[in-house]
């Protein structure tokens, strides 16, 4: 029986090296000022890891059919686990910070549609959009699928297969949206109605509480200056909703009615992942995979994630597939569900502990790229700082689904419909100057681009 002093002590250790990244991400939102990609990494450190650590510290009972709570756990794992846990962020700030390391300026820019293209716009991505619901409507309301969302998320599953991602469109519109100049006129917040409908329509069959509830985020975060209070509220109007729609998209939920059980079952199944970090440390070797066919498998599948299994039949099944199997003692061709696996346990299952360190430092060196694009491109804002928040709640092939599709439509939209990326700077001196006596400054650099 682990004691208390011992239990505190682990979660102060995490919490002190966590401090450095979570200052950092505090100090910009105080200021307004929208976090970078590599910022926002340790919110997903804080969400996934040191809030489970802390509720359990605080007494929390972890409750979970597949996983023991954390400090269950065996020794050696649970040391292990901790380490990793502690360090990981400073292996991948490594080489995220490298971009931010040699810029001396701070850029801002401004993004605006073509006059003559907007009627082009607005019809094309309208027409996108209706699609979607039209498609999801069709799988929704067939009456041979049955009455429950569980079912007709296999249904589509096996349908549309990767092509499930058609279902996102009206999202990653929206996505692309937020960060226009027109989305502030009357029009566009019309527009942006909208798309958040036709959003919450075609994914609703899809039974994913987390996207049913991204239009919403995206709304509330990115639309308008970001801040402290807007981020910690919608992260707690976010849990409470994902905690009222249990009941309706779980069946294992066990749950009969929303209440405290469904806030404690969304905390085990969908917050908690350090008793899943341990159980995988468990079944992992120092170097290459006990899971995986071959080391490296669920990254191949994650390369050939659009290309149809017809064509590519040997390029295997996910990471969260295989070891979703091996838990439940199931082959992975029948396995139609999976746990939710960060990125640190898909390195540990692919290629061994051993090459853990080396795959956050490309990690990081990813992140870089993505902050040097959406500095470029400001439509990428909304996906490349979703995907560092959920990069530790959902494995690769999901975060290239939900936020990489984002990404590459909207680097399409960008390049038909937009003028061309207006880019200004902010020398060093200037940043945190007096408002009032650089009052030129602020109406064009300031954080909201309009």
């Amino acid at each position: 029986m682990i004691s208390i002093t011992f239990k505190v002590l682990i979660l102060l250790v995490v919490l002190l090296s966590h401090t450095k990244f979570t200052l950092r991400l505090l100090t910009k939102l105080r200021r307004s000022e929208m976090p970078k990609t590599r910022d926002l990494v340790i919110a997903s450190f804080l969400l996934y890891y040191d809030l489970g650590l802390l509720l359990e510290v605080c007494g929390y009972e972890y409750v979970n059919h597949f996983f023991p709570s954390t400090f269950n756990a065996g020794n050696s794992s649970l040391e292990l686990c901790i380490a990793i846990v502690a360090l990981s962020p400073w292996f991948i700030d490594m080489t995220a910070g490298l971009w931010h390391g040699t810029s001396r300026i701070r850029c801002k820019s401004e993004t605006t549609l073509k006059p003559r293209l907007r009627p082009a716009f607005y019809s094309t991505t309208g027409i996108l959009s209706l699609g979607s619901v039209a498609l999801a409507s069709y799988f929704g309301l067939n009456q041979d699928i049955g009455k429950h969302i569980w079912v007709i998320r296999t249904v589509i599953g096996n349908t549309l297969g990767p092509y499930i991602i058609l279902l996102f469109l009206p999202l990653y519109v929206l996505g692309f949206y937020v960060r226009l100049r027109e989305s502030h006129s009357r029009v566009g917040v019309c527009f942006i109605v909208f798309l958040v409908l036709c959003s919450v329509t075609s994914i609703i069959p899809l039974g994913e509480r987390t996207f049913l509830l991204m239009p919403f985020v995206i709304v509330f975060v990115f639309w308008k200056r970001t801040s402290l209070r807007g981020m910690v509220l919608i992260g707690c109007v976010s849990l409470l909703g994902a905690a009222l729609l249990l009941p309706f998209f779980k069946w294992q939920a066990n749950v009969k009615s929303a209440g405290i059980d469904t806030v404690s079952e969304t905390i085990n199944s969908d917050i908690e992942r350090v008793p899943v970090l341990c159980d995988v440390l468990s079944r992992s070797d120092a170097l290459g995979t006990n899971v995986l066919n071959y080391p490296g498998e669920g990254y191949v599948y994650s390369a050939l994630f659009f290309i149809p299994r017809s064509l590519a039949p040997w390029k295997g099944y996910s990471t969260a597939t295989y070891y979703t199997a091996q838990i439940a003692n199931s082959e992975p061709g029948g396995t139609s569900w999976g746990f939710g696996i960060s990125a640190i346990d898909e390195l540990i299952l692919n290629c061994g502990i051993i090459f853990l360190p080396i795959g956050l430092l490309l990690y990081g060196y990813a992140i870089r790229l993505a902050d040097a694009a959406s500095d470029k491109y400001p439509v990428l804002l909304v996906p490349t700082r979703l995907g560092a928040v959920f990069m530790l709640g959902y494995h690769l092939p999901a975060l290239l689904q939900s936020f990489g599709g984002m990404a590459v439509l909207a680097l399409v939209l960008h390049l038909l419909f937009c003028v061309r990326t207006r880019r200004t700077v902010t020398p060093r001196w200037l940043v945190g100057a007096n408002p009032i006596e650089n009052m030129s400054y602020k109406l064009s650099f300031g954080d909201h681009e309009q």
